[in-house]
């Protein structure tokens, strides 16, 4: 078994530890639990357990109040700890005890280790042996249950360390509270019926936005897997295909993915499509297609049924189940219609986010009631709903909250999900609008610092909006959203004026910017814009930004600007210009308030030829092969380099320094 797990029964066989082992399993990894205490008292540990710890790669002990009671536990524990040669991790952690308690034998491990001596007779040296054991783990770096919002979060990062420990691709994190998963998973696996020796099957996942869709696709992700020869997860397909270049990258993943290719020689979807068909056949795979919304992209990226390998599986979530009946791709009896929560599973999830249990308090029980018999069963509701009255500790706040849902349609599931979003201050709203029109995706220390040149509290209110369960920052630190919170921030932006787009805060939709910009439409309104064009080297006017003196981020992609660039906002605090065709930034560029420039794969040789205006501001410019050692024309103080490994630009920090060029 590739991981061992040391507990004491009483503490956490029926609780914690139980609900490790399972998300374990269904993350694909094997496990030595024992459901029940086994007391060693008086004899050594049994052949069976101990074969179980030598062969094991990873060794899980959860240090609880009574552990030092549990002689099974120390058995094991000292048994690995003798282990010398045994390559395998320990992964200590600390259920609501102290690490000083169990290293220095303090607290309740004290008395318990004496009792067990004058009960059980035991020798100095065994219980001697215990000790250093105990102190072993605890001198180890470990997880502290106390440094975690909750268990389910302590659940997740376990698991994350134990796919690290045995290299293996990490589990998809599916969800914080599993309520009502188990037998929806149980459903789709008959669906698919992975032991068959049958052919190739496809089936669908479908259901309105919000409904758990994508969460009960990576749990049948993780559980089944390993099944298969390789697998594949293409999440937000909706989003992506809309970009010009969304279903070629799309392609790319799905090769990288399946064959380890790292960047497929892919032009355009066609010509993915041809190279996609011709190597699939060769494995039997399992690919999971999240949020499609468009019969083009099954087309493209499912295709049929006789492309595939024998025993390969096809899984698409989708709102519309039109686009799986197209063409028969999906059987209507292979089509899963996912259904709401019911009363008692949607009360349990919404108590655990309301209040880190899974019942509500009585003083707020019926209140409690009332917010979930609003929210439709959905679970992106009650997770939302939760997480914004976790912190009101007043009834007339609850009333209100109970008030404001009574009034919105049955059926508007963006109407609920903005009565959090009403509750926020308006610094709050600014950056949650930020992130669902253009920084899903961002880096968060990246963003935090645009943000912080804008004048608004990035951390703090990222930290508010995260605990309200609006956005995610995922393993790799970057800012996530689900896509019914995306809709709605998007949606609250078109509602500032539905006839005119350049009367709005924020323009990403390429043809409305497209209009805006040929057409002088723009306003001091509009904030942020995002220019992205299909073909490299086309052009538009400075002067087409002149009426937008509110612009604050701007990002250009694969385009290029005429005209004088003083026609541009001075209050630019972020610009990013994707495939910039410069050799260098003219003197006349609106730099006042500039906080983060941002030139990746640029062609520029040069950003400014004086750069003495620098002075203490941040800048990001980044171009492949470039390093500290090789800009030119520079005193070495000129540049301060604050490098983080998880973003691959690098952050510069530019001081009063020489006024000459700075080459990348």
């Amino acid at each position: 078994m590739p991981v061992f797990l040391n507990f004491c029964y009483e503490d956490t066989g029926k609780s914690f530890t139980a609900h490790l082992n399972r998300v374990l399993n269904e993350s694909g990894f094997s496990t030595f639990f024992s459901p029940t205490e086994q007391n060693q008292a008086i004899s050594n540990l049994a052949g069976e357990i101990q074969r179980a710890i030598e062969e094991c790669e990873v060794f899980i002990t959860i240090l609880s109040y009574n552990y030092a009671s549990s002689v099974s536990c120390l058995e094991e524990l000292s048994f690995r700890v003798s282990l010398r040669a045994v390559r395998s991790s320990v992964v200590p952690v600390f259920y609501g005890v102290e690490p000083s308690d169990a290293r220095f034998q303090t607290g309740s491990f004290e008395g318990a280790l004496e009792d067990q001596k004058k009960q059980n007779g035991l020798d100095e040296e065994r219980v001697q042996r215990w000790k250093n054991a105990l102190k072993h783990v605890a001198d180890r770096s470990g997880r502290d249950m106390k440094n975690y919002r909750s268990e389910a979060n302590l659940v997740h990062e376990i698991v994350k360390v134990v796919a690290d420990k045995l290299n293996y691709m990490a589990p998809l994190h599916v969800a914080d509270h599993l309520i009502g998963l188990d037998s929806r998973v149980d459903d789709v696996e008959r669906l698919l019926d992975v032991s068959a020796d049958g052919g190739v099957r496809m089936i669908g996942i479908h259901g309105m936005g919000g409904i758990g869709k994508t969460t009960l696709a990576k749990a049948i992700f993780n559980k089944i897997r390993s099944s298969f020869q390789c697998s594949c997860f293409l999440s937000d397909i909706r989003e992506a295909s809309r970009t010009h270049y969304g279903l070629v990258n799309l392609l790319k993943q799905l090769l990288k993915d399946l064959f380890n290719e790292e960047d497929p020689n892919i032009s355009d979807a066609d010509r993915g499509v041809s190279v996609f068909k011709n190597r699939i056949r060769s494995k039997k795979v399992l690919v999971i297609l999240d949020d499609v919304d468009h019969q083009k992209q099954l087309e493209k990226l499912a295709g049929k049924h006789d492309w595939y390998c024998r025993g390969s599986r096809i899984i698409t979530t989708t709102r519309d189940e039109h686009v799986l009946n197209v063409s028969n791709r999906v059987d209507r009896h292979h089509v899963y219609k996912l259904k709401e929560l019911d009363y008692t599973q949607s009360l349990q999830l919404f108590s655990w986010w309301a209040f880190g249990r899974d019942q509500p308090t009585q003083e707020y029980a019926k209140l409690s009631k009332d917010v979930v018999s609003t929210a439709g069963g959905l679970p992106l509701a009650l997770e939302v709903l939760g997480s914004s009255l976790w912190d009101k500790t007043t009834i007339e706040e609850w009333e209100e909250t109970v008030e404001m849902l009574r009034n919105v349609p049955e059926n508007d599931v963006i109407l609920k999900l903005k009565v959090s979003f009403d509750y926020l201050i308006e610094e709050e709203k600014q950056i949650f609008l930020d992130i669902a029109c253009f920084f899903i995706g961002m880096d968060r220390d990246y963003a935090v610092t645009i943000w912080k040149g804008c004048g608004l509290p990035a951390s703090i209110s990222i930290k508010r909006l995260s605990q309200r369960s609006l956005i995610k920052i995922d393993d790799e630190n970057r800012l996530w959203m689900h896509d019914q919170l995306r809709d709605m921030g998007r949606r609250i932006v078109k509602l500032e004026n539905l006839d005119d787009p350049g009367s709005r805060s924020r323009l990403w939709d390429q043809d409305e910017v497209f209009d805006v910009l040929k057409n002088h439409k723009g306003s001091g309104k509009v904030r942020g814009l995002i220019l992205s064009v299909n073909n490299q080297g086309q052009s538009w006017k400075t002067e087409a930004f002149k009426p937008m003196s509110s612009l604050k981020l701007l990002s250009i992609s694969f385009a290029s600007l005429n005209g004088s660039f003083r026609s541009l906002p001075s209050g630019l605090v972020w610009l990013k210009w994707k495939k910039c065709p410069l050799q260098y930034l003219p003197d006349d560029f609106p730099y006042e308030k500039l906080a983060v420039l941002d030139l990746s794969n640029s062609l520029s040789e040069l950003v400014w030829k004086n750069m003495s205006f620098l002075e203490g501001r941040i800048c990001l410019a980044y171009k492949p092969g470039v390093t500290k050692d090789s800009i030119q024309e520079k005193p070495p103080e000129f540049f301060n380099w604050i490098v983080n490994a998880s973003l691959q630009p690098r952050y510069v920090t530019r001081h009063p320094g020489e006024k000459s060029g700075c080459r990348l």
